[in-house]
């Protein structure tokens, strides 16, 4: 994984809808490669249509992921695709590699002031 020191990209849904596209990006240093926020790393949030070229493939998908997983509607509300930057395509435009979805640690800061203790 040639990219890995760019970060990985964590689409964030609720059900079938992308809410966010967050760009973990990796400490600066020749050892750095973890993308927590504990490790110092850096994440932009930015609204999916910012990533179209990654999101509206990934979501044409989603049938295909129902056949694997069984039906939205028994899967957990919050879950999310994490992506590693792979090679440029022949037109210099990234493409990304499926890394994990996940539903049991999604890792969102944004917005923590609308589930008050």
């Amino acid at each position: 994984l040639l990219r890995i020191m760019e970060g990985e990209v964590r689409l964030l849904m609720v059900n079938r809808t992308p809410v966010h596209v967050v760009h973990k990006k990796p400490a600066d240093g020749a050892d750095a490669f973890s993308a927590t926020l504990f490790s110092g790393a850096k994440y932009r949030y930015d609204h999916p249509d910012k990533w179209s070229k990654l999101v509206t493939p990934f979501l044409k998908e989603l049938d295909a992921i129902d056949l694997v997983l069984g039906p939205f509607d028994s899967k957990p509300l919050i879950w999310t695709a994490d992506f590693i930057l792979d090679e440029k395509d022949s037109k210099g435009e990234d493409t990304y590699i499926l890394g994990e979805i996940n539903a049991s640690c999604v890792g969102f800061t944004s917005q923590l002031e609308l589930a008050p203790l």
